[in-house]
């Protein structure tokens, strides 16, 4: 059962961080849908399965690229000044 949790956490995953991309950033909230689902599925993994859960982890990077970027470029101000 944690298997195909595991698969599906990696395929949201990759999918939260690749639809920015595709679409150029106008998913019109489909991505941060696929973040918020991926965070709900390792929670709840997290709390059935235990330390057996952890390895749901493998694709926190991907999921969280956009949400640490942003938080990032939020406490950081933007990397390029225009002016």
């Amino acid at each position: 059962m944690i298997r195909g949790r595991l698969i599906l956490s990696l395929v949201l995953a990759a999918a939260a961080f690749g639809l920015p991309w595709l679409t150029h950033f106008a998913d019109g909230g489909v991505s941060v849908a696929l973040h918020l689902l991926w965070v709900a599925l390792v929670a709840a993994t997290l709390w059935t399965h235990g330390k057996r859960g952890l390895w749901m982890l493998l694709g926190a990077p991907l999921a969280l690229f956009w949400p640490g970027l942003l938080a990032w470029w939020i406490a950081a101000g933007p990397p390029l000044r225009l002016f």
